[in-house]
Order: structure tokens, then sequence, then C-alpha cells
């Protein structure tokens, strides 16, 4: 009888240990997802800060561009062709290698920091 109750006793207390393990890694794991989630947001809101900046810098670029050629050729129809031109080429070599040099580098880089382990 006094095995049974030991028994049961350590049976008992070995069931609130395990929930007690549970309970704290799966907190753990909220955290190490928050963690993970609110620095990955701040690096989206980052980049896209300095995307929009980069788009502004880029447009009013082209049209000073545009401008320019305009004033070389003497006629806005061939400035402003130009550099319509070399986005078109632009755009052009960037669907030919956006696999190798675009998506792939972007891919290993959001694995990389989703895995990346805490240095101490």
């Amino acid at each position: 009888m006094k095995l049974e109750k030991e028994l049961s006793e350590i049976t008992d207390d070995v069931k609130n240990q395990i929930k007690a393990y549970s309970e704290l890694r799966l907190a753990l794991f909220k955290v190490e997802v928050t963690e993970k989630v609110s620095k990955s947001m701040g690096a989206l809101v980052a980049n896209i800060l300095v995307a929009s900046i980069a788009l502004f810098v880029l447009l009013f670029s082209s049209i000073v561009c545009g401008f320019y050629f305009s004033d070389y050729f003497g006629s806005f129809t061939k400035g402003f062709g130009v550099v319509a031109l070399f986005y078109i080429v632009l755009v052009i070599i960037v669907l030919l290698v956006k696999n190798s040099l675009i998506a792939k580098p972007i891919t290993n880089a959001i694995i990389t920091s989703i895995f990346e382990e805490e240095k101490l």
C-alpha cells in the first residue's frame, strides 16, 4: 500500500514537472517567435523607407536625365525616349537574371535570419 502511494506521488510529481516543462517551452517558443517577427518587421519597415527614398531619387534623376537628353537631342520625345529605352533594357536584364542574382540571395538571407542563433 505504501509503495503504491509513493508510486502515485512520484507519478503525479512527474506529470506536474512535464506540464510545467511544456508550459515553459511554449512560453519560450512564443518569446522566440515574437523576437524574430519583431526583428523582421523592423527590418521590413527600414527597408521600405530606404526603398521609398531611393525611388524618389531615381524618379527625379530620371526626370533630370530626360531634360538633359532633351536639350542634347533638341527634342523632348528623343530625350525622354532615351531614358525610357534605358529602363526597358534594364527591365530585360533584370528579368533574365532575377532568379540567380535576386531571388536566391533574398531567400537565403531570409532563411539565415530566421534560423540565426543569438551570439553571446
